[in-house]
């Protein structure tokens, strides 16, 4: 390998808000800054079935313009296919931005921008639960355990 290796790389994987609130405030990064910066750090890959053709060309201009990525059936390029499965992959801001211009679009897309936005919130969610075997009880989705 080249190059020089004293700035000890690594790859940081980011799958939630939280992991993303971690790695910025262990850089020493400003509490200001890392309220806009989350959005930024945390990647979603959502798949979106049985879109029209209309309407997927118009997420794929509008993700792009976001610097997001939406990937269409080569049938939805060629205009040979009414429908298409979209795989949209973008940061959580870049979601946000693209849910306020769907809201303003045809094609059902107002619809998908609410659905797009629940299925994020969702997954953000964490669930709390206690299970219960006697007299014994472990509390599951506060804090890792192992």
């Amino acid at each position: 390998m080249k190059g020089n290796k004293d700035h000890n790389l690594r790859v940081v994987m980011i799958e939630s808000r939280d992991d993303a609130y971690h790695a910025l405030a262990d850089v020493g990064c400003d509490n200001s800054g890392v309220k806009w910066m989350i959005p930024k750090a945390v990647h979603r890959v959502i798949r979106v079935k049985k879109l029209s053709v209309k309407a997927a060309i118009i997420i794929k201009q509008e993700m792009l313009s976001k610097g997001g990525e939406a990937a269409l059936s080569r049938g939805a390029g060629n205009f040979s296919v009414a429908e298409t499965d979209v795989l949209l992959m973008g940061t959580l801001r870049q979601y946000r931005e693209l849910c306020k211009k769907l809201k303003m679009q045809p094609f059902g897309l107002r619809q998908l921008a609410d659905e797009i936005q629940d299925v994020l919130d969702n997954f953000e969610q964490k669930e709390v639960r206690t299970l219960r075997c006697r007299d014994l009880s472990l509390t599951l989705g506060e804090r890792t355990l192992v």
